[in-house]
């Protein structure tokens, strides 16, 4: 079964990444409509700010991209020829010119190129058109091995992992969700 929210395409450029005044290089191993994986040695912890400049990703102008850290992946020092110690970066404001990059064209609800990038971001809010749908989100506990599976009504995946989320309470994190 894949847990992915959308499909990835491979890509293999550098990028700049600026979190808690601290600035990284990194290479985008892979990218997504809602994500990144960046290969990294940047140690950052989950739901960390980041502040990403896509390099050479097309055109002659970098991408610049808010994202949050959504997990890490730590390889040991002896399997890193197997493996790339990085970390999933969750997209939370992106220009057009990303998503047209993946063939995806603007995405719905995504904040205008003029926007502030000082303001606080806002949820992109879902098309006048979409009726809720059903979907199943496994989360799991922070703090302990459980882990469940919540079936909630929203109109998107990600109203439906925040709702299971209120629904959990506090101490739990999503896993992935799937149209039910």
């Amino acid at each position: 079964m894949n847990r992915r929210k959308q499909d990835r395409v491979r890509r293999r450029v550098t990028c700049e990444l600026v979190a808690e005044d601290q600035r990284f290089s990194g290479i985008v191993l892979d990218m997504s409509p809602s994500g990144i994986f960046v290969q990294t040695a940047a140690k950052l912890a989950r739901e960390t700010a980041v502040s990403v400049r896509i390099l050479g990703a097309g055109g002659d102008e970098p991408i610049h991209l808010r994202t949050r850290v959504a997990r890490r992946k730590n390889i040991p020092p002896h399997l890193a020829s197997l493996s790339a110690s990085g970390i999933g970066l969750e997209i939370c404001e992106a220009p057009d010119a990303y998503y047209e990059q993946l063939g995806a064209g603007p995405r719905v609800g995504a904040p205008s190129p003029d926007a502030n990038p000082s303001q606080p971001l806002q949820p992109a809010e879902a098309a006048p058109e979409a009726e809720a749908a059903r979907f199943r989100v496994r989360i799991r506990h922070t703090e302990s091995s459980r882990s469940r599976t919540i079936s909630v009504t929203a109109p998107d995946h990600d109203s439906a992992r925040a709702r299971a989320l209120e629904q959990a309470g506090e101490d739990w994190e999503v896993l992935g969700s799937d149209a039910a």
